[in-house]
């Protein structure tokens, strides 16, 4: 699938490439002790994005030790993860994309049922593709948050990414659309002479109070495509 990128907004994007701003997480282990007794001290750390590329420094943790790692890298709410650490259904899926059993687009579909079926509390789109990404990085996923679906609409001529009025990615996303998101990840990484997880990462850009030059871009120009 080819679409056509927006020639203004790409050219802003490959501008502000080496504007970057490493992204920190939470500490694990004290965000996983909100809702969880006896917390390995394999995670008495802040996670980095390399650490979660790496497959030394994660092949050795368990499911609940990979998604406690990679969910507090995305800062998630706690009262979420608590919700979402209540019934562990979704460890099944973890389990299939370690061992290459699905790919990125089954993985995204297997998450979405147990999410319309009430068996996946506290976690939507925008986290469930982290662990995607994260979990096995053969399977070549990427993180399909606010900031990164936003992006892509923006730079895209036509949307793709449903988001509802207060820019959050909303559960009308199907794994098409995933996939598809994927695949614009892939071509754009082309385009920059990126690698995809690099262009992805550039897509999401940093704020706080002196925003990147992308996320700048993005807040200032995106047009609400929403429910």
């Amino acid at each position: 699938m080819i679409m056509e990128f927006n020639s203004k907004a790409l050219n802003i994007f490959i501008r502000s490439l080496d504007d970057k701003k490493p992204w920190t997480g939470i500490n694990a282990k004290d965000w996983a002790s909100y809702f969880l007794n006896d917390v390995s001290p394999n995670l008495d750390k802040k996670f980095r994005r390399y650490d979660l590329t790496n497959e030394h420094e994660i092949s050795n943790l368990t499911n609940e030790e990979l998604a406690i790692a990679i969910l507090s890298w995305g800062a998630m709410n706690r009262e979420h993860g608590k919700s979402l650490f209540s019934r562990v259904e979704w460890f099944e899926i973890l389990t299939k994309m370690r061992q290459k059993s699905l790919n990125r687009k089954e993985s995204f579909e297997g998450f979405k049922k147990l999410r319309m079926s009430n068996r996946l509390a506290g976690m939507g789109p925008a986290y469930f593709t982290k662990l995607i990404c994260f979990v096995n990085r053969e399977l070549n996923g990427y993180i399909m948050d606010q900031w990164t679906s936003k992006s892509m609409n923006v730079l895209l001529i036509e949307p793709l990414i449903h988001l509802n009025s207060n820019g959050y990615v909303t559960d009308r996303n199907s794994s098409d659309t995933y996939e598809a998101f994927c695949n614009y990840v892939e071509q754009l990484s082309e385009i920059i002479n990126l690698s995809p997880i690099d262009t992805e990462e550039a897509l999401f850009s940093y704020g706080g109070r002196r925003k990147g030059l992308w996320r700048q871009f993005v807040i200032n120009s995106w047009n609400c495509y929403y429910e």
